[in-house]
């Protein structure tokens, strides 16, 4: 097993987050657990939940990509001392999709391994990120959390071999697709050097499955961690958030 150096998060929340229109506050900071406070609870945000599993997974930092319509996030979050992890931000004039928001956070990340969340889920179990990490220490270069869901036409199915190699990564399919969906990701420097050589213009503007799919089509060792127990919503949308407020 590889020594890895300490983990950078990656988390994109430069997007506009259209889907819950009319409500436009950013969707990072809805309200979705409480915890106890001497004085009563405590609201928590998405984007705290987010941050937490980074913590948890022993990531040494995270880069966030705001743009602006999202600085309420900096001035909540600062510099994260509140939550145990150094932040930093990246502002976006015009964000172009997720592969484009990921590429403007890992050049800050300096050839180290990262790891990707999306600041408007929610997910179990707690140890996903400590789960993959091993994953990249065995070897691979790309990992990927698969959670089971029904709704494979609005996330990122993937196919995986029974030692868990992927033999692709779909994005909001329109036929048949394996009942899952990938939700967490942490790869090497290797697939950093990668997705900068391959995304060019037009293929910032991708979904960053699409970057998954040709890391596998260019020989990279990319594997799944499948989580059949486990759990994810991507709150950006009505109908997930109002599953996770009625569950």
């Amino acid at each position: 097993m590889d020594e890895l150096s300490a983990p950078c998060g990656i988390v994109p929340a430069a997007g506009a987050g259209l889907r819950l229109r009319p409500f436009n506050y950013p969707k990072e900071l809805l309200p979705v657990a409480y915890a106890p406070m001497d004085d009563g609870l405590r609201p928590v945000l998405a984007i705290e939940l987010a941050l937490q599993h980074l913590v948890d997974g022993g990531c040494s930092g995270a880069v966030i990509a705001v743009g602006a319509q999202k600085l309420e996030l900096v001035r909540l979050l600062r510099s994260g001392e509140a939550l145990g992890l150094p932040l930093a931000y990246v502002h976006q004039e015009n964000p172009s999709g997720l592969t484009d928001e990921v590429l403007c956070c890992t050049r800050w990340a300096v050839d180290r391994p990262c790891v990707l969340v999306m600041p408007h889920t929610w997910f179990t179990p707690g140890d996903v990120v400590q789960q993959l990490m091993a994953v990249l220490g065995d070897g691979a270069d790309l990992a990927l959390a698969v959670f089971p869901t029904e709704r494979t036409a609005q996330l990122g199915p993937v196919e995986y071999d029974t030692d868990g190699t992927v033999l692709a990564v779909y994005d909001k399919p329109e036929g048949p697709a394996p009942g899952n969906t990938w939700g967490v990701a942490a790869w090497r420097p290797t697939f950093t050097r990668f997705i900068e050589a391959w995304a060019d213009d037009q293929r910032r503007a991708t979904p960053i499955g699409h970057a998954f799919h040709a890391a596998i089509e260019a020989g990279l060792d990319v594997r799944a961690v499948p989580f059949p127990e486990g759990c994810y919503q991507d709150l950006g949308t009505p109908r997930s958030l109002a599953d996770l407020v009625l569950r």
